[in-house]
């Protein structure tokens, strides 16, 4: 009876076994897998750097498998390494369809010479051709670069009211901070309580009332009482400058100190 039973349960097993195979051959692509090919390719996404044609062609080189057998993590990732493609949804679409959804990266600052700073906080590289340069210049270490462009948004939002305007942020090996203006001055914060500084400047340089902010060629906030600023000549053809102390210094700093861009012993 046990016998009996047994070969009962052994035929079952092989007659499973022999309807499952094809399914999992075809499923794993061992079967007919040229009898199942994409024909369709949806994207899905708002492009401005990034063609429709670029996504296409890296999407193809892995849909030759076909429908069972595609490896969607194998296209995801040939779409993904596009180079200004930041996110890749892959879905199977029944019967002949791959469909992808595209988020592509937005650049917010140049980081350094070669690469971009993505609104998401990554560094990545574009062509030369695609590479924006209406956009803040920020240098610094890597690894701080979040802080570097929280930075630059706090200034740019601080500056507004003086008529001054950071162009980037450059951030020193030993952690001074440097705001390039769009006009080509420079203001000099120092390594230490910088937005501090950047705070009393502005309230200070507003009551000034510089009719014309862009004759502003350096100013150094580095002393604990005040800064000193150096001034470009507004006049036509006079290429003088003057320096003024705009609030008195501490006492071992010079009444009309003549601060370099370069990083000193100030902090």
């Amino acid at each position: 009876m046990n016998r009996q039973r047994a070969l009962r349960i052994t035929a079952w097993l092989a007659a499973l076994a022999i309807i499952s195979l094809p399914v999992i051959a075809v499923l794993n692509g061992w079967l007919a897998s040229d009898r199942w090919p994409f024909r369709q390719l949806s994207v899905n996404g708002e492009f401005r750097h990034v063609s429709l044609e670029q996504i296409r062609a890296a999407a193809s080189k892995g849909l030759a498998p076909g429908y069972f057998a595609v490896d969607l993590e194998r296209v995801r990732a040939d779409v993904a390494a596009l180079p200004w493609v930041e996110q890749v949804e892959v879905r199977k679409r029944w019967p002949d369809q791959i469909a992808l959804n595209v988020i592509e990266r937005e650049a917010v600052a140049i980081w350094g010479n070669d690469q971009l700073l993505s609104a998401s906080g990554e560094l990545f590289s574009a062509p030369g051709d695609e590479f924006p340069q209406a956009l803040p210049r920020l240098v610094g270490p890597a690894a701080q670069r979040h802080e570097i462009w929280n930075f630059f948004v706090q200034a740019e939002r601080a500056l507004r009211p003086t008529g001054l305007a950071p162009s980037g942020v450059v951030r020193s090996g030993r952690g001074a901070w440097t705001l390039p203006l769009a006009h080509g001055g420079s203001l000099l914060l120092g390594r230490t309580d910088a937005r501090n500084r950047l705070a009393r400047f502005t309230g200070v340089f507003q009551s000034l009332g510089v009719s014309n902010p862009t004759t502003l060629q350096l100013a150094d906030l580095r002393y604990a009482n005040g800064f000193a600023l150096r001034w470009q000549a507004a006049a036509a053809g006079d290429s003088g400058e003057t320096e003024t102390p705009a609030a008195a210094p501490e006492s071992s700093a010079p009444a009309s100190p003549a601060p370099q861009p370069a990083e000193s012993a100030r902090t």
